[in-house]
């Protein structure tokens, strides 16, 4: 079985960064991470960033560069290590961040605070990573209330697992069942999601869902 893979955040600035981390753990864990108490436990890193004070963004270079360090040290065996900023200073100076300090993943707030209004019910099988349901389905920044609502496939219920199986098919004629995903690279897994977003699909009109998508995303902005 395939090891989760860990997460460290480090979080800098106003008191809203550390809620805004809070809702970044909480999405990441229901994909997979797990979080890790320091950088070097971790296959990801994210910086979530505060601008306001010039010092603050150089504490990031500076940590950036550590970092990078950390990233070219690690064993081969491992998968590359991740390295993202969030927040202010990832929505101000993202291409100098990409282009300079060689970061994998700029994020601004707004880019995952809107997690509530494009997820409006997520559906999943009966898995053990799914078993939480109450800390999926609730918000971190508004106390009592749910920010989706989570649903479960019934086993024998076709017109529910349908699309979960269509797409699992798909992914099955680029990998086949049983592969260890550690083993593709990122252009690999990156090229199977560009043909699965990118197929037309009957039930869609012949649109993709990618089309579908990014559609539902203008009429958020």
């Amino acid at each position: 079985m395939t090891q989760s893979r860990k997460l460290h955040i480090e979080t800098y600035g106003c008191q809203m960064n550390v809620a805004d981390s809070e809702v970044v753990a909480s999405i990441m864990e229901t994909v997979g991470y797990e979080m890790a108490a320091t950088p070097e436990e971790a296959d990801a890193v994210l910086l979530n960033t505060c601008s306001i004070r010039d010092n603050a963004e150089q504490k990031i270079v500076s940590r950036l560069a550590y970092l990078a360090s950390l990233r070219r040290k690690r064993s081969k065996d491992l998968p590359k290590l991740i390295i993202g900023v969030i927040g202010c200073m990832g929505e101000r100076v993202k291409e100098e961040l990409i282009e300079r300090h060689g970061v994998d993943l700029v994020a601004g707030p707004d880019s995952y605070l809107v997690f509530k209004q494009i997820f409006k019910t997520i559906t999943v099988d009966n898995g053990s990573e799914f078993a939480d349901v109450n800390g999926l389905e609730r918000s971190i920044l508004e106390e009592g209330e749910k920010r989706t609502h989570l649903y479960y496939c019934h086993p024998y219920s076709s017109w529910e697992r349908g699309t979960n199986e269509v797409t699992n098919k798909m992914v099955r004629r680029k990998v086949p069942k049983g592969t260890n995903f550690d083993d593709k690279t990122d252009e690999e897994i990156e090229e199977i999601e560009s043909w699965i977003n990118g197929y037309p699909r009957r039930i869609h009109g012949y649109r993709s869902a990618g089309e579908l998508f990014t559609e539902e995303l203008e009429k958020l902005a």
